[in-house]
């Protein structure tokens, strides 16, 4: 979702001055639900008619997916009981702190139109620190409980939902939305622009569902509730949300009972996919220093886990700025 309002809607409309939030957030409504169709029409274009067409078989998963023998179809052409492609909207997170920063600096505040901000963004904020400054610090972004934010979170999420939703049935596929990166951030960071909430280009940003690293600043029980604020049973394949816990704060009986409530509280929210880590930063900066002592070390990366000796040096450090954010 971030790299559509990038690359495709800031960059198409940089010429232009919306006359309101309301008619930008609208061009990129339509920008994102362009983007669904082109996915939907690659699953759309493997049937001929209602005829699934002949593909190269995927046959070692055929062999293990109940449905493929029973029907004498590959895993590609219709042999499993259900058909599922779940386009997942990667980025959200940072898509909607976007959104919110152009329509307080531009909108709300008028501190710079909408085409000087474009240009300021296509030179990495070179200088327009003051402007940068106030985009990093004075605004409050989704993680932090803030309804006037957490706002576009839920229309943002619900929009996505209906694009996926009325394709849906459309053909032998089910098409159910989700809300992903499950690691790659990383591997998008060097293919991704200047933001508008003040991070510069090629930075490393938000994993899955969770907020931007150093954006949350009201702890655990704000990050839940903002991400429990969506509709999310329109969302049937997950919404991930990775929280950072210090070992200070699970510890002892008290520290059990407070993790404890923290997921009873997110499951009556409506919370249904979380993935807490209990990780210390300067723990693992000894582990990298002397991995032969940390043999047994692991953390949660983006829902799996992993020994943090065995992963390359920029994934541990994305790990660790994840935990000191």
């Amino acid at each position: 979702s971030l790299a559509v309002l990038q690359k495709k809607t800031l960059n198409s409309y940089e010429n232009v001055d919306f006359g309101s939030f309301d008619e930008l957030y609208a061009a990129y409504i339509s920008d994102l639900d362009d983007t669904v169709g082109q996915i939907f029409g690659l699953i759309a274009d493997r049937f001929d008619g209602d005829v699934w067409k002949p593909l190269t078989p995927c046959t070692v998963v055929s062999l293990f997916e109940r449905g493929c023998i029973e029907n004498a179809r590959s895993y590609l052409e219709g042999g499993p009981v259900y058909n599922m492609i779940s386009p997942h909207i990667g980025g959200f997170p940072d898509t909607v702190n976007s959104l919110y920063a152009i329509k307080k600096l531009v909108f709300d505040e008028k501190l710079v139109g909408f085409r000087e901000f474009m240009s300021i963004l296509k030179n990495d904020w070179k200088d327009a620190k003051a402007l940068r400054l106030r985009a990093l610090n004075r605004l409050t972004y989704y993680g932090n409980d803030s309804d006037e934010v957490d706002f576009i979170a839920v229309r943002l999420l619900g929009d996505f939902a209906s694009m996926c939703e009325k394709r849906d049935k459309k053909c032998a596929y089910r098409f159910p939305g989700g809300v992903s990166t499950f690691g790659r951030q990383l591997e998008w960071a060097q293919r991704r622009l200047a933001t508008p909430y003040g991070r510069r280009a090629g930075e490393i940003l938000a994993p899955n569902m969770s907020p931007t690293p150093g954006t949350d600043r009201e702890g655990a029980t704000a990050i839940i509730r903002s991400y429990c604020k969506p509709d999310l049973k329109r969302i049937p394949t997950g919404a991930a949300l990775d929280l950072k816990l210090l070992p200070t704060s699970v510890e002892g009986e008290d520290g059990l009972g407070a993790l404890k409530g923290l997921m009873r509280g997110f499951v009556e929210l409506g919370g249904f996919f979380m993935q807490p880590d209990v990780a210390d930063a300067a723990i693992l900066r000894e582990a990298q220093e002397h991995p032969g002592n940390y043999q047994t070390l692991s953390v949660r990366v983006s829902g799996w886990n992993a020994r943090f000796v065995t992963l390359a040096r920029e994934w541990q450090d994305m790990v660790i700025g994840e935990v000191e954010s």
